[in-house]
């Protein structure tokens, strides 16, 4: 999967899932990004509540993969103002672009299929103003 953004929508996406970011463990610390249909979607959980949101973006390819929040917002930081940043996912790597900085980092990703499911509750919730943040407690 090829997905093609700006750091400025990446950062909003990044805004709304802020708040299920935990360091509990492995799962916690990181970001599912996952294609649903013509869009790709960005959640995370912290075992007790689950966050999601709809990157803007463009999406060639399939693949869902997970990397880690801290890390790769820490890259965003540092790569400064830039146009245009683009995370490809493949062989378990997501290798990360930015064209302004012609910086370039590679992440690895978790297992997704190890990753929870996410509550039957919360797919099948509507979203919450216009942040398209949802928050369900199991």
């Amino acid at each position: 999967m090829i997905i093609t953004t700006t750091p400025n929508d990446l950062n909003t996406a990044f805004k709304t899932i802020s708040g299920t970011i935990a360091s509990i463990d492995e799962t916690t610390q990181n970001i599912l990004f996952k294609k649903e249909g013509s869009s790709v979607v960005l959640t995370t959980t912290n075992y007790t509540s689950f966050s999601k949101t709809t990157l803007k973006c463009s999406c060639e390819g399939d693949g869902d993969f997970a990397i880690e929040y801290k890390r790769l917002s820490m890259w965003l930081k540092a790569i400064g103002k830039t146009t245009e940043v683009t995370l490809t996912y493949k062989d378990g790597s997501v290798v990360a672009k930015s064209k302004g900085s012609k910086s370039k980092l590679m992440f690895p990703s978790l297992d997704t299929e190890k990753l929870p499911e996410t509550p039957k509750s919360f797919s099948s919730t509507s979203r919450v103003a216009s942040i398209k943040m949802i928050r369900a407690l199991i």
